[in-house]
């Protein structure tokens, strides 16, 4: 079985859409006969917005190595109200766009 590695900061548990691709094209690797490794970071030190443990269920038999990693947005979220999560920006773009974007 030919073995295709997957580098990704959003995997289990993390929930939202960009998990989803993910465990879905990992999962979709095996049935076409490829063997999915995935690197992705430790979710106990990740900056995930959204948990949602029922993806892990799908990629139960996939090889996950962990990293580890300095998250600037959870020290951000926890000066901008002092929860982890809360403050995190994810999915959106504020009203204020930077100059060039606008031109």
């Amino acid at each position: 079985m030919a073995k295709v590695l997957i580098i990704t900061y959003y995997w289990p548990p993390s929930g939202g859409s960009g998990v989803q691709r993910w465990v879905y094209f990992a999962r979709h690797l095996r049935e076409l006969g490829f063997e999915p490794i995935v690197i992705t970071v430790d979710e106990t030190k990740a900056s995930y917005k959204f948990i949602d443990e029922s993806f892990g269920n799908l990629v139960k038999e996939v090889e996950v190595h962990k990293t580890d990693t300095f998250e600037v947005l959870k020290l951000y979220s926890k000066i901008m109200g002092g929860d982890e999560r809360k403050f995190i920006p994810q999915g959106f773009a504020g009203e204020k766009s930077p100059a060039f974007f606008n031109e």
